[in-house]
């Protein structure tokens, strides 16, 4: 049976999208190139989605035609009951 081997741990790779994400946003970061990120001029909406932020960016990556993003945040407000 292919179970009777001990498990393996793998470990998984950091979030594959956090090198991309801020190449692009880092024009956002608090503190030099690396440090938090800070997403400006939401877009209100109402209801259950309280306010909304759409990036669509593009920047020059060299040997590379350039990196795209379009990329929609919601800010959900679930009042708890």
């Amino acid at each position: 049976m292919w179970l009777s081997s001990p498990p393996t741990t793998i470990d998984f790779p950091d979030f594959s999208f956090r090198n991309p994400f801020y190449f692009l946003h880092s024009d956002e970061a608090l503190v030099g190139t690396q440090g938090p990120l800070t997403a400006v001029n939401w877009s209100s909406v109402g209801g259950a989605v309280w306010a909304r932020k759409t990036y669509q960016r593009s920047k020059s990556v060299p040997n590379t035609v350039a990196a795209e993003e379009t990329t929609t945040l919601d800010l959900v407000h679930t009042p708890e009951e």
